[in-house]
């Protein structure tokens, strides 16, 4: 069964998926969510807020409370088994266009999709071999698997041509800008 995909927007995919942020208060995440974008602070919070309730409400995260009495909360097992895809945002309308701090946006999320793409590329990697082992362990099914096993590599060649690509644009962004 392949893995549940959720949609993030950027700030919290870079948070919680990228930089592995973890066992984290609303507050914590709201000012780690102003460090990537830059917003008034009631406005971080209420969107650090509705992703806590949106990721509670379908098991990803849960609510404890830490020997202060706080309430924290950390990622569930659910979590680290879904396939989190980063929510397109226009240029991430909070950060003007030609802001300083663009080209580090840009690099951020590069990076972030290189990323994305990579998990893609194993995952399709480790679909073909799972096709390959059972054809092999079970030669009667071979007609149903060989025509998954030729999707599967070729959704591996896309991902690493993806891949490549995304790397190729960093590398030479970064040359260009030192």
């Amino acid at each position: 069964m392949p893995p549940k995909r959720k949609t993030l927007s950027f700030p919290i995919y870079q948070l919680l998926v990228v930089n592995g942020f973890d066992l984290f208060t609303v507050k914590e995440l709201r000012d780690a969510y102003m460090r990537c974008v830059h917003i008034r602070k009631e406005d971080a919070y209420r969107r650090a807020y509705r992703q806590v309730v949106r990721l509670l409400r379908n098991g990803l995260i849960e609510k404890t409370l830490n020997s202060n009495g706080m309430v924290i909360y950390r990622k569930t097992p659910a979590f680290h088994q879904t396939l989190f895809i980063q929510k397109r945002q226009n240029g991430c309308g909070d950060i003007p266009k030609n802001d300083f701090k663009a080209a580090g946006y840009v690099i951020t999320e590069l990076q972030s999709k290189a990323h994305q793409y990579q998990i893609d590329f194993l995952t399709s990697i480790g679909e073909a071999e799972e096709y390959q082992r059972l054809a092999k362990e079970f030669p009667s099914l071979r007609y149903l698997l060989d025509s998954n096993y030729q999707i599967a590599r070729e959704k591996s060649s896309k991902f690493l041509g993806q891949l490549i690509a995304i790397e190729n644009v960093i590398s030479q962004h970064s040359q260009r800008a030192a």
